[in-house]
Parts: C-alpha cells; sequence; structure tokens
C-alpha cells in the first residue's frame, strides 16, 4: 500500500505529523530469522517506528518476533522486499523502537 500522510495538528491538539506505511513489512536483523510487521511509521520528531498489532487479552509477541524486534532495537536491521521497497523504506536502519498496540 502506498504511504499516506497525515496532516499537522489543530490548535489546542497533541502536535501530530506522521507518515504510515501500511503492509507486511519484512524485517532481518542479525538473529538467524524474520519477522513480519504490521506497520512502520514515522513519529513526530522524524524517526522510524515499528508496529505491531495484538488484539485480546493473550494476544502477545511470538517468540522469534520478541528475538527479531528486541534485535532491531538494540542493533538496527534492514527492511527488505517489495511492500519495503514501494514503501520507500531505507534498506538499513538503525537501533529502531518497537511498539505493540
Amino acid at each position: 500500500m502506498p504511504a499516506q500522510g497525515l496532516p499537522d495538528h489543530e490548535p489546542g491538539q497533541v502536535p501530530c505529523r506522521v507518515r504510515l506505511f501500511c503492509g507486511s513489512l519484512i524485517i532481518s536483523t542479525s538473529f538467524p530469522g524474520r519477522a513480519r510487521a504490521d506497520f512502520v511509521y514515522r513519529d513526530a520528531d522524524g524517526s522510524l517506528v515499528v508496529g505491531e498489532a495484538k488484539n485480546g487479552s493473550t494476544a502477545a509477541l511470538n517468540p522469534n518476533q520478541k528475538s527479531v524486534y528486541g534485535e532491531l532495537q538494540k542493533g538496527g536491521g534492514q527492511f527488505v522486499g517489495g511492500n519495503a521497497r514501494e514503501a520507500g523504506l531505507p534498506q538499513s536502519v538503525g537501533p529502531t523502537q518497537v511498539r505493540v498496540f
């Protein structure tokens, strides 16, 4: 899916300027394995953030996601595959925040 830009905030609202990249985005790190992120966005400071959506009281990251996302937060990784290229994401990134929603 193409990236969608969101407008600046209105007076009195929380500042928010985000570009959202949706779709199955493959992340590779030095950990042997890959994870598919639900979405990636740039926060208000312009930093990339990987988002993982979980629903329900028992929903959690699987062991592979825990390892890959932990490595991504510590040492960075790569966005690989066609969806990442189409979204215009950089191929390699340094340490990157991961948020589970």
